[in-house]
């Protein structure tokens, strides 16, 4: 998988890094000068092309109706330029708050450019507290980073509650939505594991998929009729992350405005996600 020249170049630097034992300056507030030995046990780029989530525990702040929920979902990634995605956003477990909860399907692919690059991260080595002060210290290491970006599109049922004026009044009900989105979107893999000598051993693994996307409703329907036409346009900002090579903690976070009267909102969840590779 992403055997490009650049990955097949950078896979030599890898192989280097992992094999050679590595001397940083440990920096903070204060410069010590003091210089910690770390090696490489692990990096990667590659976490399969098939990611799954489950984001069982997550809330939705939104106006005038949200409440606790939960999220799914998957992703396939062809190669180095196409992917398909889907998620679902319903009332938390099933039921929890199924009254207020949003319910979204929606499903989507996005085109993309990717690039492999060599990246400096920090480690967090650690952290005292003296007083009102945090010390941390911390090391700058060289990481693989496989980057990608392009555009992205789909479709997004969704049942919500908006709040709009019926016969001169403020009235609170729920919409049913039929809502296209395109925008901007990006993946990042990346992981390692390494031992800094006193220290400890520290990983990190994560991929990670998000955008900005354009919100446009195709079609409305509402308990009643609203006195003026429902906005039909909006946006959002999103990304979800699973931390971990093949299976860790997954989050999503996503924050926008819904056409149709919906509003703004602001949605955050957490659960157990998987990587694949088939």
């Amino acid at each position: 998988m992403f055997r490009t020249p650049a990955f097949l170049a950078l896979r030599a630097l890898t192989l280097t890094a992992l094999a050679t034992p590595v001397a940083a300056h440990a920096g903070g507030p204060t410069p010590t000068g003091e210089r910690v030995s770390f090696e490489f046990k692990d990096m990667t780029i590659d976490f399969g092309n098939l990611h799954l989530s489950a984001n069982l525990l997550g809330y939705e702040l939104a106006s005038p109706d949200g409440g606790p929920i939960s999220g799914l979902m998957g992703a396939f990634e062809f190669g180095e330029s196409f992917m398909v995605r889907g998620s679902a956003v319903f009332p938390m477990l099933g039921f929890l708050g199924a009254g207020d909860s949003p319910v979204r399907i929606e499903a989507g692919v996005s085109f993309h450019s990717t690039s492999v690059a060599m990246e400096m991260e920090s480690v967090t080595l650690e952290q005292t507290e003296s007083g009102d002060y945090r010390h941390t210290k911390s090391i700058k290491v060289p990481a693989l980073n496989r980057n990608s970006l392009g555009v992205g599109a789909g479709l997004m049922f969704r049942n919500n509650g908006v709040e709009t004026k019926v016969d001169g009044k403020d009235f609170q009900m729920r919409g049913t939505h039929l809502t296209a989105y395109v925008g901007v979107s990006s993946i990042n893999a990346a992981g390692y594991a390494l031992e800094a000598k006193g220290y400890g051993d520290f990983t990190n693994y994560r991929w990670t998929n998000g955008g900005l996307d354009l919100l446009v409703d195709v079609t409305q329907s509402y308990d009643k009729d609203p006195d003026d036409a429902p906005g039909r346009f909006g946006g959002r900002l999103w990304g979800e992350t699973i931390f971990g090579r093949d299976m860790g903690l997954s989050a999503r976070l996503e924050i926008g405005y819904m056409p149709g009267d919906m509003g703004f909102y602001l949605l955050a969840g957490l659960g157990i996600g998987l990587n694949f590779g088939i």
